[in-house]
């Protein structure tokens, strides 16, 4: 006769607890680094410019390989 003894998973209340506070300080971070990013915006934007050129994304080249700035 076989018998199972069945044991719930556990949570450490504390851990818990720290995890989410940890999450919640990320989430403050990235939202102050959001409200940095408008607030730079609106100065460029007040001052005139509604367009910003952006250069064309260059391919990282591949490795082992011979670029003008390696050679």
């Amino acid at each position: 006769m076989c018998t199972y003894i069945y044991t719930m998973p556990a949570v450490q209340v504390e851990d818990q607890i720290k995890n989410m506070l940890k999450q919640i300080d990320e989430l403050r971070a990235e939202a102050l680094r959001m409200e940095g990013a408008v607030a730079a915006l609106r100065g460029v934007l007040s001052s005139g410019v509604t367009e910003l050129d952006l250069p064309e994304k260059q391919q990282a080249p591949e490795e082992g390989e011979i670029t003008e700035d390696s050679a």
